[in-house]
């Protein structure tokens, strides 16, 4: 029996432990493996080097446990107790006792993982205030963080591994064509930022170096400063530990636009601005977070070419590339892929509104009165009136229309485009499809909803001649009271078009433009 597969055997009686826990569940991951039980974290190193990391030895493994527990008290102090051997006991191996070191372990306090800021959001329980106070803590903790040294933030260094995931996304022929946007993106923010990067090198510090939202935790029963924790950072590698603090808050923005919340992404960034007054840092922002992305995506399709690894896994991982991809493109890109969705009840003046949208954005747009007769043969102007529930408007024929509705939308955005998607939306389930869609592929999402007084709505309606709509003022009654309410969110707009039409304009491009 190894090493390692002893540890992995004798480390899961609960008699080995300090606590003696009812249970241990055991984790792996590339580098190390973990034994939770209830209450504590006990985290062993593998015996391996990697390049970028090196445990090859027991007085290696011993140092980066010491790194490890000395770096993560900075931002968690009562959660890493300490480093604690692991000896030849009565019964086996076992961590602490008196004997030589075998092996050593990082004790910690184990944390509820509901309490991370990735569980809250996916629950729709994450304040944006709390947002506001990791954007303070982290920037007070680089405010106070060890000085490192400017070779590691220079410009060549930066350049050369920005470069590099462009590289290796290349090498491994995936999405050329959105790998050569990304290439030209990262080639003008370096010279568009060069001389701030290299000025900046000074800068660098000892970084947290992997803020993502699972490893923030959020305690509010807990008093401010105790209620925020922020746990593993990276103590294995003086190249990645080391760097310009906006590379390090850069990490966590990103992290919230993959799981959708660009608002919230947006507000972190001005909350560490302000805290830190670092308002030329603050420029480099896109290129920091599209960096961050092109990381995750070169992981992804790292692990997608790997032939030993299963395919659902390998699917999963490509699904991660190609959002990380399009995510980093919407960062740098001016124009980058966004998705719109115009919707409200018939007659609002949702197609007016999307070819605004549209060109704001430099948009496709996708309409639902078009697509639901080109399904059958029609043209776009003919006529398919019918009753409510009749002809094109039975319920499977709706369904089947915004079904493709939804498949023309994933086309145009997986090719790197924005798109705008013009139709009722009167379901929140059809609502919740959008959304679902934009975090699938990391691109951020509008709901537009269009409304008009009904006296105005109903003058429109009768005056409109060779549209593709063939909703009377009975259809709208209709759909009236089969509406589902929107909810309020931070992505959902509200647009009165009863105004002029240059006064609707500029509420659509102050929807578009001005938020994240």
């Amino acid at each position: 029996m190894s090493h390692l597969d002893r540890l992995l055997t004798e480390l899961t009686r609960s008699s080995a432990l300090p606590d003696v826990p009812e249970s241990v569940e055991v984790i792996q991951t590339h580098a190390s493996v973990v034994f939770l039980t209830p209450t504590h974290v006990y985290k062993l190193k593998k015996p391996l080097d990697l390049g970028f990391l090196d445990y090859s030895t027991l007085d290696k493994r011993e140092h980066c446990c010491r790194e490890e527990v000395r770096l993560n008290r900075r931002l968690a102090p009562d959660v890493y107790l300490g480093v604690e051997p692991v000896t030849e006991g009565p019964s086996g191996l076992q961590v602490g006792g008196d004997g030589p070191p075998l092996e050593w372990v990082v004790h910690m306090r184990r944390l509820d993982d509901s309490h991370t800021l990735r569980s809250r959001l996916s629950e729709g329980s994450l304040p944006s205030e709390v947002i506001d106070a990791v954007g303070a803590r982290v920037a007070q903790f680089h405010a106070s963080a060890e000085s490192g040294p400017a070779s590691f933030a220079s410009f060549d260094v930066v350049a050369e591994t920005a470069r590099d995931n462009v590289r290796t996304l290349r090498e491994l022929d995936t999405h050329p064509e959105l790998v050569d946007r990304l290439e030209q993106a990262t080639e003008r923010e370096l010279a568009q930022h060069a001389s701030t990067i290299a000025a900046r090198a000074h800068r660098a510090i000892a970084i947290h170096g992997d803020l993502r939202l699972e490893h923030v935790y959020w305690r509010p029963e807990r008093a401010a400063p105790d209620d925020l924790v922020i746990i593993d950072c990276i103590e294995f590698s003086d190249a990645l530990r080391f760097a310009e603090p906006v590379a390090d808050i850069a990490f966590l923005s990103m992290d919230l636009r993959a799981y959708g919340a660009w608002d919230l992404a947006a507000r972190l960034e001005t909350a560490w601005t302000e805290a830190s007054g670092d308002v030329e840092g603050a420029a480099l922002f896109p290129f920091y977070v599209a960096y961050r992305s092109a990381v995750r995506a070169k992981v992804a399709a790292l692990t997608a070419a790997e032939s030993e690894v299963p395919e659902p896994a390998r699917a999963a991982a490509r699904a991660r590339l190609l959002r990380h991809l399009l995510l980093a493109l919407q960062t740098l890109e001016t124009h980058g892929p966004t998705l719109v969705a115009v919707g409200g009840l018939p007659g609002t003046g949702k197609s007016t509104v999307a070819r605004v949208a549209a060109n704001v954005l430099h948009a496709e747009v996708v309409r639902s009165d078009v697509v639901r007769k080109e399904l059958v043969g029609l043209r776009p102007e003919g006529s398919a009136a019918a009753a409510p529930d009749q002809g094109l408007y039975t319920p499977e024929h709706t369904a089947r229309t915004y079904e493709e509705v939804l498949r023309r939308a994933r086309t145009a955005l997986t090719e790197g485009g924005s798109v705008v998607v013009d139709a009722t939306w009167s379901k929140a389930a059809l609502r919740a499809s959008l959304q679902a869609l934009a975090v699938e592929l990391g691109v951020p999402f509008r709901f537009l909803v269009c409304e008009l007084p009904e006296h105005l709505l109903k003058e429109r309606i009768a005056s409109r001649k060779g549209d593709a709509s063939d909703a009377d003022f009975g259809i709208y009654l209709h759909a009236k009271a089969r509406w589902e309410p929107v909810a309020d969110a931070t992505d959902v707009v509200h647009i009165d078009t009863s105004p002029s039409a240059d006064e609707v304009g500029r509420a659509v491009k102050e929807a578009l433009v001005s938020r994240p």
